[in-house]
């Protein structure tokens, strides 16, 4: 899933609840800086004044496909990513984070090495009302298992949810 993807089904999330179920609608807001991390990580990566907030973040490959589907639920997107997934930063140059929980997921330890060494790049969706952040979260994980191949599932994600 690359983030055009994602933005495609989240579109399409929108309106199917819109329809049919208006209780739960729901805005999303997407950031994709469209940097490795490792260039960014010491600013305010995936995007100025969403640290605090709630939503959905893709972890992309160096082809823009999606190795992993996570959310942060309680106004911590910012903890969610950096202290989550990527850790400590364990030297400057070149930049380094630490074996993080993303890196020890990874299927294949070329991977995980991208991962340590920020080669990834981070797209986040803010969602309103956040209680609605795992129903995404879930939905667009789910949209990956449906394709079952390679390219479509998240490859250090265990499990949906």
């Amino acid at each position: 899933m690359t983030i055009d993807d994602a933005c495609r089904e989240v579109d399409r999330l929108k309106l199917l609840l819109r329809s049919e179920i208006p209780q739960l609608a729901f805005e999303s807001e997407l950031h994709f800086p469209d940097v490795f991390f490792c260039d960014a990580w010491d600013k305010d990566v995936p995007a100025p004044g969403i640290s605090k907030r709630s939503g959905v973040y893709l972890v992309l490959d160096e082809c823009g496909r999606a190795i992993y589907i996570g959310k942060a639920t309680k106004n911590n997107l910012a903890a969610e990513i950096y202290n989550r997934k990527f850790k400590t930063v364990t030297s400057k140059d070149p930049v380094r984070f630490g074996n993080s929980e993303l890196a020890q997921f990874a299927d294949d330890p070329a991977v995980a090495e991208k991962i340590r060494a920020g080669k990834v790049k981070l797209g986040a969706f803010v969602i309103e009302p956040p209680e609605l952040s795992s129903l995404v979260e879930v939905f667009l994980q789910t949209m990956c298992w449906r394709r079952r191949d390679d390219q479509w599932w998240p490859r250090c994600n265990r499990r949906i949810g």
